[in-house]
């Protein structure tokens, strides 16, 4: 990879009911991953919120919320996936 260069790893991301997130990467894999879980650590805990977990978006390296006041990173959510959690 060429100094400078940033790869995007996360393709889209869509919220999906009862807090969960349809998450697509660049490789063409996808998953689910349920959030519910999470909002036990303080730093989903915004997340709770139904209206603010519907918003949100990715920049190709991070999943974000409220312009990046909740932002986990693509190796996170693969983690995540692959944890099975």
């Amino acid at each position: 990879m060429k100094e400078g260069v940033v790869m995007d790893y996360i393709e889209s991301v869509s919220p999906l009911p009862n807090y969960c997130l349809k998450v697509k990467m660049t490789n063409g894999s996808s998953a689910t991953v349920d959030f519910k879980p999470r909002f036990q650590s303080a730093k989903y805990m915004l997340l709770k919120d139904e209206r603010i977990f519907k918003e949100v978006s990715t920049d190709g390296n991070y999943v974000l919320w409220k312009d990046g006041l909740v932002k986990i990173t693509a190796k996170e959510v693969m983690e995540v996936i692959l944890a099975g959690e």
